[in-house]
């Protein structure tokens, strides 16, 4: 059941009613349901092997809360038994056909590990109940993709009693719409012109520059249309989830773009990873290389995977070293040097394969005596920039419209989402939406 199928437009609009007219103390049970029959519609194994993961990390998160002696112990199963699972899915395919990577693996095993952690570092009490525990890991909204949360933030909005607010819709509403529209109307489209220059046997340089910044608007619009879909299903239920990008491309350094970018798996590794390593005090190049190699390997199984990784930690090395002399060029020239890297570090991500990325990198010096697309597919992927551009900056200004109650301006933006929600929609009635691309991951 994927956020951009019909059976979805039904079902989360039946959940959110059901939820505000039950009594609270069944609350969590109607989402627990609710999740697992989400997860459940992806795959029967695949939901068998969530419950599985939920009952082992419970039980060695309440055996470290109990304080026998064990932690260490339960910390290691818990440990080998997620990361395990995560590594022969994530590259047995290498080596055996068929084996297929369960949706949001990924996701789900960072998060259960961040309990485990901070239930080791005695940071966090875990739940006594399996079902607050389970709902934690599984919550439809974030399960498949994220946002990766934390139990200190997630559980606490689970398990409060809340009465229905307008507030819910307010802020929810806006976020579907902006989400759908990012999709289904500007990553679906874009990915129609990016995906034949990908394929090209003979790529030249302008076709090679042009597939790496589509695919940047692409990857940006599907991953972020993707959060804001899942933050607005959760806030008409009145759980804020986490925010995982904030306008990534304005950033004038590859580090801000982590810090907008993807921002609660860079936490993860800055929490879990970096710092336990020694962070900024031993080993700082070190660190952030093998940081950014295990990010690589987290997005997929290759040796293209691996270099993006290192390509971005590598940058930020050369910018720590040389942060004075950056520091002294204008800001909208870092901001349009980061844009190109991080855009030209895209074709190792999106290349179907290390060698194919490799060709294109080679290219890119040769064949700029001609357009790779059509004048119409340059308009077009000019035009569904500039909307998102245009868009982010008045859901921006939207918040303050709310707050400061804007008659004018408050009409103006509901006018603007309406806009929105009946492209989108028009997207999703004749079937143009596709699958997420961090579902692979």
């Amino acid at each position: 059941m994927s956020f951009t199928s019909p059976a979805y437009l039904f079902f989360l609009p039946v959940i959110c009613l059901m939820y505000w007219l039950i009594p609270c103390r069944f609350r969590q049970v109607l989402l627990l349901a609710a999740s697992w029959l989400f997860y459940f519609s992806f795959d029967l194994s695949a939901g068998l092997l969530l419950i599985l993961t939920t009952l082992v990390t419970y039980l060695c998160c309440l055996g470290m809360g109990e304080n026998n002696g064990k932690n260490r112990l339960l910390l290691i199963l818990a440990l080998v038994f997620t990361l395990g699972l995560l590594i022969f899915f994530k590259y047995a395919g290498l080596f055996v056909q068929g084996i297929l990577l369960p949706a949001g693996i990924s996701f789900y095993t960072f998060q259960t590990l961040a309990c485990v952690l901070d239930v080791y570092r005695k940071k966090y009490t875990p739940p006594r109940s399996f079902i607050t525990y389970a709902l934690f890991v599984s919550f439809f909204p974030q399960l498949v993709a994220g946002p990766v949360e934390r139990p200190g933030d997630l559980i606490p909005q689970l398990t409060a009693p809340r009465s229905f607010s307008r507030e819910y819709l307010r802020e929810g509403l806006p976020l579907l719409v902006t989400g759908y529209f990012r999709k289904v109307v500007i990553a679906d489209r874009i990915a129609r012109l990016a995906d034949p220059l990908f394929a090209m046997e003979q790529p030249s340089g302008p076709a090679v520059l042009l597939a790496a910044v589509l695919f940047g608007v692409q990857i940006y619009c599907d991953f972020a249309g993707y959060t804001d879909i899942a933050r607005g299903s959760a806030c008409l239920m009145g759980i804020r989830l986490s925010e995982n990008f904030r306008q990534p491309y304005r950033a004038s350094s590859v580090r801000e773009f982590w810090h907008r970018w993807h921002i609660t798996l860079s936490r993860w590794f800055t929490d879990y990873v970096y710092i336990p390593l020694g962070g900024n005090r031993r080993r700082r190049y070190m660190n952030i290389l093998l940081v950014f190699l295990l990010s690589g390997l987290w997005h997929g199984a290759g040796l293209r995977f691996a270099v993006w990784g290192l390509l971005h930690g590598l940058a930020q090395i050369l910018e720590i070293r040389f942060d004075r002399q950056l520091s002294r060029l204008p800001r909208f020239l870092r901001v349009g040097m980061t844009w190109l890297y991080v855009n030209l570090c895209w074709i190792f991500f999106r290349a179907p394969s290390t060698r194919a990325a490799l060709a294109m990198i080679v290219s890119l010096p040769v064949g700029w005596n001609a357009l790779p697309l059509p004048l119409t597919g340059l308009l077009t992927a000019f035009l569904l920039f500039a909307v998102l551009h245009l868009m982010e900056n008045r859901l921006a200004a939207g918040k303050e419209l709310f707050t400061l109650k804007n008659a004018s301006g408050t009409f103006t933006l509901y006018l603007y989402l309406l806009i929105l929600a009946l492209a989108a929609l028009a997207s999703l009635i004749t079937g143009e939406g596709g699958a997420f691309i961090y579902f692979q991951f």
